[in-house]
């Protein structure tokens, strides 16, 4: 019984990371649509933010 419940509480953490995570990229792509592409840099490079970066949610980047 102890092992069932770490395992439901386990997958319980585990889903609310991913809908956390889920909604914050949804939240960029919006942002992104809103800029258009007037809003991109002008550079190829890949742009990756640091982790802390989104107020709130220091584990996501």
């Amino acid at each position: 019984m102890a092992a069932l419940t770490m395992a439901i509480i386990q997958g319980n953490e585990f889903c609310d990371n991913l809908t956390t995570a889920t909604t914050l990229a949804q939240d960029k792509m919006r942002d992104m649509m809103r800029l258009g592409y007037s809003g991109t840099p002008a550079t190829t490079t890949t742009v990756i933010e640091n982790y802390n970066s989104i107020s709130g949610y220091a584990e996501y980047k």
